[in-house]
């Protein structure tokens, strides 16, 4: 767990537009490794196969909850919303 989270501190949240392939899955990737212990990722992309992939790739080396929304990127300021509704934070916004 990086240094300054503990048990009680807020599980950081994430928002990832294009996640199902490229920089936005390696940035899936990269986050979940980082917070293993607990991250909530909200993986935003069109092709629904591809963020269920991504989605049980990280569930192999991760502990993070991962929301999946299919959609283009017009949909971030609902994944946004749905995000500090569901889990009272937003850490990063990544497009």
């Amino acid at each position: 767990m990086p240094a300054g989270l503990t048990q009680k501190s807020i599980v950081p949240t994430a928002v990832i537009t294009g996640a199902s392939k490229g920089v936005g899955a390696a940035c899936a990737r990269l986050l979940a490794k980082t917070y293993s212990n607990g991250i909530n990722l909200v993986l935003v992309a069109r092709e629904v196969a591809g963020l269920r992939a991504i989605k049980d790739e990280l569930a192999e080396y991760s502990n993070c909850k991962v929301l999946m929304i299919a959609g283009d990127v017009g949909k971030e300021l609902a994944a946004i919303i749905l995000s500090i509704k569901r889990y009272q934070s937003l850490m990063a916004l990544i497009c």
